[in-house]
C-alpha cells in the first residue's frame, strides 16, 4: 500500500487481539465477542504508543510481547506459502521458512511503528462465516477511511489472528503470490535466501 499507516493501524489492532492472551489478563471465552474484544483492548496498545517517554527500544519490545500471541504464525506462515510449496518443503525447512517469514513481518512492524500519528479507529460488527469472524474496522485520516478487515479463527478457546485485509487486498495472498513466482522461477533455498535478505525499500510493504 502506498500509505505507510496502514501497516501501523493493521499492527496496532494486532496488538490489542494479543492482549488477550497476556495471563495477567482476565480472558474472555471463545464465544464472546471479538468486536468486544478489540474496543476494550485498545487503549492498553495505544497508552503504549503515546508515551513518549519510551525509548524506541523500550516502546517496540512492550508492543512486541503484546503483538506476538495474536497470531497464528505457523499457519500464517504455511498459508502464506500455499498447500503446493509449503507440502514440498522438508520439515527443516518448512521451520526455517516459519522463522524467516515471521522475522520479515516483526521487521516490517517495528519500521512502520514510529510513524503511528494516532489515526482515528472505527470498529464495525464482526461477521461470523462458519467458525471463523471477520471483524471490518475503518482508518480515519483527514477524512478519508480506510477499510481494514481482520480474519480470526478459535484455537485453544483464544481467537487467533491468520490473515488481514487492507482495502480488500490480503496480506496472506499478496505474500503467496510473491512467494509463488520466485518458486515457480527457481528453487525453496532461492526463496529462503531472499527472505533473509533486507526488505526491499521498493516492494509492497502493506
Amino acid at each position: 500500500m502506498k500509505r505507510p499507516f496502514l501497516m501501523i493501524y493493521a499492527l496496532l489492532i494486532w496488538g490489542q487481539l494479543a492482549i488477550a492472551n497476556d495471563p495477567n489478563v482476565v480472558k474472555p471465552a471463545v464465544q464472546q465477542d471479538p468486536q468486544r474484544l478489540l474496543r476494550t483492548t485498545l487503549d492498553a496498545v495505544l497508552t503504549v504508543l503515546r508515551n513518549k517517554a519510551l525509548d524506541p527500544q523500550a516502546r517496540d519490545k512492550q508492543i512486541s510481547d503484546i503483538v506476538t500471541p495474536a497470531f497464528d504464525f505457523p499457519l500464517m506462515a504455511k498459508l502464506s506459502l500455499g498447500k503446493e510449496h509449503w507440502s514440498k518443503l522438508r520439515p527443516p525447512q518448512q521451520e526455517k521458512f516459519t522463522g524467516l517469514f515471521v522475522k520479515r513481518l516483526k521487521d516490517i512492524y517495528r519500521e512502520k511503528l514510529a510513524l503511528y500519528t494516532d489515526e482515528k479507529v472505527a470498529i464495525k460488527p464482526a461477521v461470523a462465516k462458519d467458525n471463523k469472524v471477520q471483524i471490518p474496522t475503518e482508518l480515519v485520516s483527514k477524512d478519508k477511511a480506510i477499510t481494514i478487515v481482520y480474519h480470526l479463527y478459535p484455537l485453544d478457546k483464544v481467537w487467533k489472528i491468520y490473515d488481514v485485509e487492507i482495502e480488500g487486498i490480503s496480506i496472506i495472498r499478496t505474500y503467496r503470490s510473491q512467494f509463488d513466482e520466485v518458486l515457480r522461477k527457481g528453487t525453496v533455498e532461492d526463496l529462503l535466501r531472499q527472505l533473509e535478505r533486507p526488505q526491499d525499500p521498493n516492494s509492497p510493504k502493506s
